[in-house]
């Protein structure tokens, strides 16, 4: 009779353990969920009606058709009619089904039974999420080879896809659902959002300005392509010192993985600005340091 007794305390005491762990997961989540929505806005305070959001299958307890309504919640508060303004993918759930193909020009059409969505994969913006990195809008012209984004989360092709236009630098258009405070200290991450934001809107000075302020933060990038909104601003505004010096800090991270992404940024630095002897120097020796193509 007694050890009945030990099994079932046993049994009973592993299920409570089991219960507290599920607990702390779940909470983790729903802290990693109200960071991604707190770091969507700050990177894009506005979106256009109609957009597609794709990004990576991250959170574990919520899918993309629960994430989708939080969307429209936050960035459609006052919309109470059957149309949907925004839709948001996983492209790994998705692909051939509601989602045909990661290419553009295509029609998109979501029901999600109280309201239908219509759209179109040239109006996307792609985002990946991988804490304790940022929330990272993909760029079409580093991250289709941007190897530290896994395979299997179809990102990286997804990444063609990935646009600022849809993108309002409107703070009056988006509205943080009560569910969600409160706002998250403003750390690395809301300096690295609001310097890309900055950085869409060409304001050069101020991406440089909120770099002074984020480098200087008891904090710092989780991923070193975080570091590329700030080399490209730092470039802009002639301080070839801070971006070079940016540039062979992410470079030490993987010279096989990021080198390659680092010499796509500098030929489109070389692109963008006007010539100078001090800008035609740095992006020779940054093409040699990294072994760009020429």
């Amino acid at each position: 009779m007694q050890i009945k007794y030990v099994v079932a305390v046993l049994f009973i005491s592993l299920s409570a353990g089991r219960q507290f762990l599920w607990s702390v997961d779940f909470m983790r989540d729903w802290e990693s969920q109200k960071n991604l929505f707190w770091q969507m806005t700050w990177r894009a305070p506005g979106l256009e009606p109609g957009t597609i959001v794709l990004m990576n299958e991250e959170l574990e307890y919520t899918a993309d058709n629960s994430l989708g309504a939080a969307l429209n919640w936050i960035y459609a508060p006052d919309n109470h009619t059957t149309r949907v303004d925004y839709v948001l993918f996983y492209p790994t759930n998705r692909i051939e089904h509601s989602l045909p193909q990661l290419e553009p020009g295509l029609p998109i059409r979501f029901d999600f039974l109280a309201g239908q969505f219509h759209g179109n994969t040239s109006q996307a913006v792609v985002f990946y999420y991988s804490p304790p990195g940022c929330l990272r809008l993909l760029d079409p012209e580093i991250d289709f080879a941007n190897r530290l984004i896994p395979d299997e989360t179809l990102l990286r092709d997804a990444a063609v896809l990935s646009s600022t236009a849809p993108i309002l630098d409107d703070e009056a258009f988006s509205r943080m659902p009560d569910i969600y405070s409160p706002e998250p200290a403003h750390g690395w991450c809301y300096y690295f959002e609001k310097a890309d934001l900055a950085r869409q809107m060409k304001d050069w000075k101020q991406v440089a300005e909120l770099g002074e302020v984020a480098f200087a933060l008891d904090d710092y990038p989780n991923d070193p392509v975080e570091r590329f909104v700030f080399i490209e601003g730092y470039a802009h505004v002639g301080d070839w010192e801070k971006a070079q010096e940016l540039s062979l800090t992410s470079y030490r991270v993987s010279r096989n993985y990021v080198g390659p992404l680092l010499c796509l940024l500098w030929s489109r630095i070389d692109r963008e600005i006007e010539g100078s002897a001090e800008k035609d120097r740095t992006v020779e020796g940054i093409r040699i340091k990294f072994e760009c193509s020429p």
